[in-house]
């Protein structure tokens, strides 16, 4: 996989992770056993969000 293929494969799994947590509250567990909670995917989806952004813009090597 392209580098870019890779960054534009990023985006769209982070599009279904936004999908997912969406049918979540946050106080909600996603997974009760590891106690992960919505609350924790939205921060985790927030940052990789500005990850892609940046790898997004950076310019080509």
């Amino acid at each position: 996989m392209t580098e870019d293929e890779t960054t534009h494969r990023l985006g769209e799994a982070l599009n279904h992770l936004h999908a997912f947590a969406t049918t979540f509250d946050a106080e909600d567990y996603v997974d009760e056993e590891s106690a992960l909670t919505a609350e924790d995917l939205f921060v985790i989806l927030d940052t990789l969000e500005k990850v892609h952004a940046i790898a997004t813009a950076a310019p080509k090597l």
